[in-house]
């Protein structure tokens, strides 16, 4: 009865300690008026520890990356993972996105972010609006339009 219990026990901590190891996280960047993929675009992440929080025992703080032909990237995350995390998209001026995510780690695994300026992701969309799945932040942007480009100094202050 006893090693029964043990082996239950063996089995449970194997699974526990395999469901929480290092976790591939998406970053997709994807242009919101034609649905095509934005390649060659800077994503910078970084991965905010809490103080007194467990650190690993190697880990880069910031991830400077570059998306490939489909528009993505993809890091793993440090075991233990960090509390929070941003991440960027550098693009042209000319362009249009909420360039930034600041968000709980768990949430981005559990659900995803969508990260989209404006309602509808686009001025000129016709495309349904893109949802991201759970493990993925999508960046969600468009050239910006005559008005928006017009604008863009008002805003800036």
């Amino acid at each position: 009865m006893l090693t029964w219990i043990k082996r239950t026990w063996l089995c449970f901590t194997l699974l526990i300690s395999t469901s929480c190891a290092a976790q591939t996280v998406l970053v997709r960047a994807v242009n919101s008026n034609s649905g095509k993929p934005m390649s060659g675009r800077q994503i910078t992440i970084a991965l905010l520890y809490e103080k007194g929080d467990t650190l690993p025992a190697q880990y880069d703080a910031q991830l400077t990356l570059t998306t490939d032909a489909e528009g993505q990237v993809e890091f793993t995350l440090p075991n233990p993972a960090p509390g929070h995390l941003s991440a960027h998209i550098t693009l042209p001026q000319t362009w249009t996105c909420q360039c930034m995510v600041l968000a709980k780690t768990q949430e981005i695994v559990d659900q995803g972010i969508t990260a989209v300026n404006g309602s509808n992701g686009g001025a000129k969309s016709t495309l349904p609006f893109p949802k991201a799945s759970p493990k993925e932040i999508l960046f969600l942007a468009h050239p910006a339009s005559f008005w928006e480009r017009l604008l863009y100094p008002l805003e800036k202050d």
